[in-house]
């Protein structure tokens, strides 16, 4: 019986190691995302920095992107204490405008442009604000 129950906690443990490689390979990820958009406006400023225009979208979205990186550690930490937020409804406009200004470096570099259509309006949906608001 007790070989039974080494076999039991080698496999808690293997599951458990399983769980913290995804975790940490999902933080890598989400902290690599804000550091690309910084890099391509860092990249970006000796051609472009002249424009008027250019260094304070850079300035926003280096900004934007370092408290995103704050607030994913934040998030990590309180994932850690296994902490819960309610789900509620969530303007998702904002965040895509900013996801949209982050990316404007690199879809110009493409020459990719983007026009809005319609009305600025909210575009509510439910979700779990914090998670959702990762990119302030």
């Amino acid at each position: 019986m007790s070989r039974l129950k080494e076999l039991e906690q080698e496999k808690r443990r293997a599951e458990r190691l399983a769980s913290i490689e995804a975790i940490a390979s999902g933080l890598i990820h989400e902290i690599r995302n804000p550091l690309v958009g910084i890099k391509t406006y860092a990249q970006l400023l000796p051609s472009r920095g002249a424009s008027e225009e250019f260094p304070e979208m850079f300035s926003r979205t280096a900004g934007r992107e370092i408290g995103r990186i704050d607030d994913l550690l934040s998030r990590f930490r309180t994932m850690s204490r296994a902490s819960q937020y309610p789900m509620e409804t969530v303007d998702v406009s904002a965040t895509l405008r900013d996801t949209l200004e982050t990316l404007h470096a690199q879809m110009e570099d493409r020459q990719i442009s983007l026009r809005e259509v319609g009305e600025a309006t909210q575009r509510p949906v439910l979700g779990n604000a914090f998670q959702f608001s990762s990119f302030p």
